[in-house]
């Protein structure tokens, strides 16, 4: 009886060993095609995600905007006081931003360029 037993317990244990296996068809990479190459450098990682191609373009040039101002009014502010003595700081300041509007290193500028 308990030989029977035995057999019987292995008997489920092979059943319960056993492991169905689902043969699953392997499908190509769709990440990654054949003309995708490794571009060996930054630069030219970024040309190829870039969509128009221009990786110089700007995109985003009103958020330079004051940067490039405060540098184009140290660059300027000395020249007008010079040209133009005694007059207040605020209108010094004045003609510095007319000349700016018009100034090809106003980002904004070269966008309508």
């Amino acid at each position: 009886m308990e030989r029977e037993k035995e057999e019987k317990m292995k008997a489920n244990q092979k059943q319960t060993d056993e492991v169905a296996v689902v043969k699953v068809k392997l499908e190509k990479n769709i990440n990654r095609s054949e003309s995708d190459q490794w571009t060996g450098g930054i630069d030219n990682a970024l040309q190829q995600l870039s969509v128009s191609g221009k990786a110089t373009e700007d995109r985003n040039p009103e958020r330079r905007l004051k940067a490039a101002y405060k540098a184009y009014e140290e660059v300027n502010l000395p020249a007008v006081k010079l040209e133009k003595p005694g007059l207040k700081l605020s209108q010094y300041k004045q003609m510095v931003f007319k000349s700016w509007q018009s100034s090809p290193e106003n980002p904004m500028n070269k966008l309508k360029a």
